[in-house]
């Protein structure tokens, strides 16, 4: 193709900007499908509206270009390596996570060592292919506090409760977005996540020992008991206040006659305000 007949191309297809440019809408719809029909024969021409659109319209551009599917994969990962705009490059790595397969995940793993990891992890993750496991991991000591969540996020995503291990060690992150991050995931990973984090509960830095509790009340798992009755005479006020909530949330019979047991001793305000709590209701 010529440049002036590809010039013609690109002038043709401009016509669809104003729609994409604008709020949710019908005739937005008819321009993501039209480019949607374009693209099919010549995505490279759609791709090139991004460098000619504001910020609303690349969303749409992006749009077609996802659901246009593999096709678009080297327009998107030409956005992504030359694109001046942040938020372009960034928006073209997601839509490489949605179209997905194996083309898209060895793009996406290719730009884990650039300043945009963070994006690729959560495209990563997205993707949810497990054969990233180890790629993903190696990101889990970065310095960056959300390159840090993403990669534990992506690994969660990708692997579940066969990285229940790693994903506990989060719950001793210095930052709280990881530690809650690492929370979600074991809460949703369930039963087989409270197995190992019970036998590791002792083990585990009072920060992290206090979310691990935490999720174990959540999830009712009712064998931590006699290890949440040990945690009610732990010296820190606030382990204690986490496994009284812990044991109310609990159905045993014997959760009463424990803590009330523990009245006679506590003598933290915010630890016998918990108690309180969770006796509260239990009519056994």
């Amino acid at each position: 193709m010529s440049l002036m007949a590809a010039i013609g191309i690109a002038g043709v297809l401009s016509i669809y900007v104003p729609a994409l440019q604008g709020p949710d809408s019908e005739e937005r719809s008819i321009a993501v499908d039209a480019l949607v029909r374009e693209g099919a024969l010549r995505v490279g021409e759609v791709a090139d509206l991004l460098w000619r659109a504001g910020w609303r319209a690349r969303e749409g551009v992006m749009d077609a270009l996802e659901k246009i599917g593999p096709s678009s994969l080297p327009e998107l990962m030409r956005v992504v390596r030359t694109h001046p705009r942040t938020d372009a490059r960034r928006l073209a790595v997601l839509k490489v996570g949605e179209i997905g397969g194996f083309a898209a995940r060895d793009s996406l793993e290719d730009l884990l060592d650039t300043m945009d990891r963070d994006i690729v992890l959560k495209a990563l993750g997205n993707l949810g292919d497990a054969s990233s496991r180890s790629a993903v991991k190696r990101f889990l000591q970065d310095p960056q506090v959300d390159v840090r969540r993403r990669a534990l996020i992506a690994l969660g995503r990708t692997s579940g409760d066969k990285e229940v291990d790693t994903i506990l060690d989060g719950l001793s992150d210095s930052h709280h977005s990881v530690r809650y991050a690492a929370k979600g995931l074991l809460i949703k990973i369930g039963e087989p996540a409270c197995r190992i984090l019970l036998g590791r509960l002792n083990g585990l830095t009072d920060i992290a020992r206090f979310q691990a509790i935490c999720i174990l009340g959540e999830l009712r798992y009712s064998p931590a008991l006699p290890e949440l009755e040990q945690q009610l005479k732990e010296s820190v006020w606030w382990i204690r206040a986490a496994a009284a909530q812990a044991l109310g949330q609990l159905e045993e019979g014997e959760v009463r006659r424990i803590l009330q047991a523990s009245l006679l001793d506590e003598q933290h305000p915010v630890v016998l305000a918990r108690i309180a709590l969770a006796l509260k209701g239990r009519t056994r």
